[in-house]
């Protein structure tokens, strides 16, 4: 998992990653092209997991809530989720 994180965030931050975004990058919106309701949740214990959350919500142009705050109708609201946890001493 924290590969893939990695490697995420390491083509985000790529300049050559730019070059094929969206010509919207920075619009950030709260549903994908077909309408789905989706949710970014991250937990964290160093803030590691809030920062890489916080890459693919940029890129993703959703926002981002710890899952200690969102309720059990919030999420089961959602048509997909996104989460994030830590894997420290797991």
């Amino acid at each position: 998992m924290k590969l893939i994180l990695a490697i995420i965030a390491t083509s985000y931050l790529s300049k050559t990653a730019l070059a094929f975004t969206p010509s919207g990058f920075n619009n950030v919106r709260s549903t994908t092209a077909l309408n789905a309701k989706v949710g970014i949740y991250y937990s964290t214990q160093t803030g590691n997991t809030e920062t890489v959350a916080g890459y693919i919500s940029a890129a993703a142009g959703l926002e981002i809530a710890d899952i200690g705050d969102a309720s059990d109708d919030e999420v089961a609201g959602l048509d997909s989720i996104i989460v994030g946890a830590p894997t420290w001493h797991t």
